[in-house]
């Protein structure tokens, strides 16, 4: 965030995680957000949490995000369309953020950061000024899938691989954090193929990047969810954003009722 941002101790933040078309669900913790009148002063988000913090602070509803996704607009972001250079496209990810949200992170109408990892000093940083175009496809470019994006210099790839919850990038500019977890997967029973083995891995590295940004949570929101839910599988929007909106509204509620304390109850979701 810019040094006058920095400068100001909000009520609300709130952290978004990684998590691909898991992501739908922070469009119902937004949803319920705005129903019980918490406005987050400060959001910080990585890969598709970016995504949607970056629309949400440039002042564009879950309603309204909902829609693009129904609507099936939103899939072709992570379309697999070979470029000449080997890589995937994020062409129309970019064609939104050029439509939707203004350039500079000080015209956002929420103060907003994004996580990246530097691919050039092999470590996580967290992007605050600038363009927020560039920050927004850096946080969520893929590697391999997507090439990575280039920053006064640095070579830049999605958040998710070295932080999936950016709590630490907002904890000292609000009162009360909330973080929301949307990788939260049941254990297979069995591990009985090498895809089957590869997934549990992914999970277990970006559980363990995880640790510190749900621990710096006053409420955590991590629904349980099955193998049903793929990371790329946005067809599933009604029932993600149920997920996300029922899950929100009673850990929320748990919340005010412990008047303050913390309450971090993994709270199990169906759709």
């Amino acid at each position: 965030m810019s040094s006058d941002q920095a400068l100001e101790r909000h009520s609300w933040g709130l952290a978004l995680s990684g998590g691909g078309a898991r992501g739908l669900i922070h469009l119902g913790v937004l949803q319920a957000m705005d129903e019980l009148d918490i406005r987050p002063g400060c959001i910080a988000g990585t890969s598709i949490g970016a995504i949607v913090g970056a629309f949400y602070a440039a002042g564009m509803s879950p309603a309204e995000m909902l829609k693009h996704f129904q609507k099936q607009n939103w899939i072709r972001m992570f379309r697999l369309k070979p470029s000449l250079s080997a890589f995937l496209e994020m062409k129309y990810l970019s064609d939104m953020l050029e439509s939707e949200v203004p350039t500079d992170f000080r015209a956002l109408q929420i103060p907003f950061c994004c996580g990246v990892t530097n691919l050039n000093k092999r470590v996580y940083e967290v992007l605050s000024s600038g363009n927020v175009h560039d920050a927004v496809r850096a946080s969520a470019a893929i590697p391999i899938l997507f090439a990575p994006v280039k920053i006064e210099g640095q070579s830049y790839v999605d958040g998710g691989m070295t932080n999936n919850i950016p709590s630490a990038a907002i904890r000292d500019r609000c009162q009360k954090l909330i973080a929301v977890d949307v990788n939260h997967m049941a254990t297979p029973k069995e591990l009985s193929n090498v895809k089957e083995i590869a997934i549990q891995l992914f999970h277990t590295a970006v559980d363990n990047n995880s640790r510190e940004g749900r621990e710096l949570a006053d409420v955590l929101i991590r629904p349980l969810l099955s193998a049903h839910y793929d990371l790329l599988d946005f067809a599933k929007s009604e029932d993600l954003f149920s997920i996300g909106y029922k899950t929100a509204m009673e850990q929320l509620r748990e919340y005010s009722l412990d008047q303050g304390e913390q309450s971090k109850k993994v709270l199990s979701a169906k759709p």
